[in-house]
């Protein structure tokens, strides 16, 4: 099992290099595994990972749970490939290339995940959008939450067609998260082709 302290150093690079914000990486480790904490392992794509968190740090802690990491840039995916070769991860752990718009259209990923993880990949609405394509029924989709966000960023109606019940909100060690389980399959016309899900969310 690849250790914390490996991820932290992969991370610190990741962060030399412009991938990752000036925050503490320590605080990014934390935050991740808090979150992971209010989940339930399950193989997981973790949308827009880019440095590779918390997809990484889920993979780290979850070592028998396969995981895909998805992210729409070249040089992020190159990186997160170099990352999962230095953590010696692979083939649990594989970096997928492209855009969630056209591959959650693809019937390799479509509805195949028992659990979506995004954190800031978007505003709720193309999160949803994006990201419920790919989550199995009975599975879960679960977003890192700014500490003050209002009570109505998932809208129940909205998220139900989509396929999503309605969202539970989780405050843990000053972390928040949402979860929402997946009823029903999503309506084939989602994601919408780019860039309607950013350039007209559907709330």
């Amino acid at each position: 099992m690849t250790d914390l302290g490996a991820v932290r150093a992969v991370l610190s690079d990741a962060q030399r290099v412009g991938l990752l914000g000036p925050e503490p990486v320590d605080h990014h480790i934390k935050h991740a595994v808090t979150w992971a904490s209010v989940l339930r392992p399950a193989p997981f794509l973790d949308l827009g990972s880019g440095a590779g968190i918390p997809g990484l740090i889920f993979a780290t802690l979850w070592p028998e749970v396969p995981a895909t990491l998805l992210d729409g840039q070249l040089r992020r995916s190159a990186w997160l490939q170099s990352a999962v070769a230095r953590l010696d991860l692979h083939p649990r752990v594989s970096v997928l290339a492209g855009r969630a718009e056209d591959l959650g259209h693809e019937q390799l990923h479509r509805e195949r995940y028992g659990l979506v993880v995004a954190r800031a990949f978007g505003p709720p609405a193309t999160v949803a959008e994006c990201g419920a394509p790919f989550v199995k029924v009975s599975g879960h989709m679960s977003v890192s939450e700014p500490p003050t966000a209002s009570d109505d960023r998932w809208p129940v109606a909205a998220c139900e067609g989509l396929g999503l019940a309605a969202a539970a909100g989780i405050v843990r060690d000053g972390a928040s998260f949402v979860i929402l389980s997946k009823i029903s399959t999503s309506p084939a016309a989602f994601p919408r082709a780019r860039p309607f899900p950013w350039k007209s969310p559907l709330w």
